[in-house]
């Protein structure tokens, strides 16, 4: 996602980010996203990081995170 038009088009759609604070696909872009996405109006946006993580521990640690399928649970898709 590089324009904040790409932001828009998911401002109503909910995301939670996850990072390992090690992991080497930039954390800080991930950071810049979510900003964008909050920017475009998207309430539904959620951020976590993983200090110390890399890659491999960052994927157990949001597999293994109860509060993901919760999260996931307050939201119902809409059907057109």
């Amino acid at each position: 996602m590089t324009q904040q038009g790409d932001a828009k088009k998911l401002a109503s759609s909910p995301i939670w980010a996850m990072a390992g604070g090690n992991n080497r696909s930039n954390p800080a872009g991930i950071r810049k996203m979510v900003d964008r996405l909050k920017a475009a109006g998207n309430e539904n946006v959620k951020h976590t990081e993983f200090d110390g993580a890399d890659h491999r521990e960052e994927c157990i640690a949001v597999f293994n995170a109860v509060e993901l399928m919760d999260w996931m649970l307050e939201f119902e898709r809409v059907r057109p």
